[in-house]
């Protein structure tokens, strides 16, 4: 393998952690105004629906809103927000290690190797981004549904 062969391999690897880290973010910030727009939901019906007599069809949907509302930011605060084990950075020791030992690789071999690493934290990365984005995709038909019982408690 060639130095610039490794270096083009090498350069995907780190713009595609990039985009994944970033995906990420974008994730996460979705994710707060979610929770931001059902507070905003569920504080404006809830404050009309607590200011006047309710019958039992009202309460039964107004408790189904709130549940709805618990769900979805449970789902985004605990699934989505939460910290979990990211691999956006390789540990550079076993090759400081070697180096250390006089055991210096060709270039093209250490930039192959740690490719090869961040591929592999990359992998390891996208299951849980993806397992995030369906929380994420959850906890909105959760927000729709919250709507949708304030709607039919208001009848």
């Amino acid at each position: 393998m060639s130095d610039t062969t490794a270096g083009l391999i090498w350069a995907e690897e780190q713009r595609l952690m990039e985009r994944q880290e970033a995906d990420l973010e974008a994730l996460k910030g979705r994710a707060t105004v979610l929770i931001s727009m059902g507070a905003v939901v569920a504080g404006l019906f809830g404050g009309l629906h607590a200011t006047h007599a309710r019958s039992p069809w009202e309460t039964g949907w107004t408790v189904a809103a709130l549940i709805a509302f618990a769900a979805m930011a449970l789902n985004l605060v605990l699934g989505v927000l939460s910290p979990q084990d990211w691999k956006f950075a390789l540990s550079m020791r076993p090759y400081i290690q070697r180096m250390e030992e006089g055991q210096t690789p060709p270039v093209d071999t250490f930039i192959y190797n740690v490719s090869r690493g961040f591929e592999s934290g990359r992998k390891a990365n996208q299951t849980i981004l993806n397992t995030l984005q369906d929380r994420f995709r959850a906890s909105c038909m959760l927000i729709a549904a919250q709507v949708v019982f304030w709607g039919l408690a208001s009848i």
